[in-house]
Formats: structure tokens, sequence, C-alpha cells
């Protein structure tokens, strides 16, 4: 109770509810040479991670990559030229007569 006020004091909470989506894992088995499961093991251990982990997480970045890759490819393709041009266009010869480069 508020001795001042003489009112009631409530405590209030709130709940923060999280939700977190896994998507279904698939197990594999690759072929590595030792060289490269001793890195993959080193490199896990430094991220605090297993190998599977590692490895996964490194095929989902090249996956990223590579998608921005086509995206990317496919904005290029769309691009279309400001105007038209007039006439032949100049041969190499003639760009740098005209540039004064002779």
């Amino acid at each position: 109770m508020d001795e001042q006020n003489g009112n009631e004091l409530t405590a209030r909470t709130s709940c923060v509810t999280k939700f977190v989506y896994y998507s279904a894992m698939k197990n594999v088995t690759i072929t590595v040479e030792d060289s490269a499961l001793e890195w993959a093991r080193i490199e896990a251990a430094k991220r605090n991670s297993s190998v599977s982990r590692l490895v996964g997480e490194i095929l989902a970045e090249k996956m990223r990559q590579e998608d921005a890759y086509a995206q990317a490819m496919r904005k290029a393709v769309k691009f279309e030229s400001w105007g038209k041009s007039e006439g032949n266009f100049l041969t190499r010869d003639e760009m740098y007569e005209r540039a004064g480069f002779r």
C-alpha cells in the first residue's frame, strides 16, 4: 500500500513469447581429404560449433551468394538502353581519331 496516498500498488509483468522455427535437417555422408577435415575440425572448434554445423553454414552461405549472383544477372539481362543510336557505330580507329589520341 502506498503510504502517502493510501492507494494499493499493483505489480505488472509482461510476457514475451518467442517463436523459433526449425526446418528439417538431413544427414549427409561426405568424403573429404584428411587436410580438409583437419581444417574443418579446427575451424569448428574456433567457432564453438560442430563440423556438421560448420559444413551446413558454409553450404548455406554459398547458396546465398549464388542466389545473389543469379539475381544480379537477371537484373543485368533486363537492362535496356536509354535511347537509340542513329547510324553506324564508330570503329575503334574512328573513336580514337575523334578523341585526339593519335
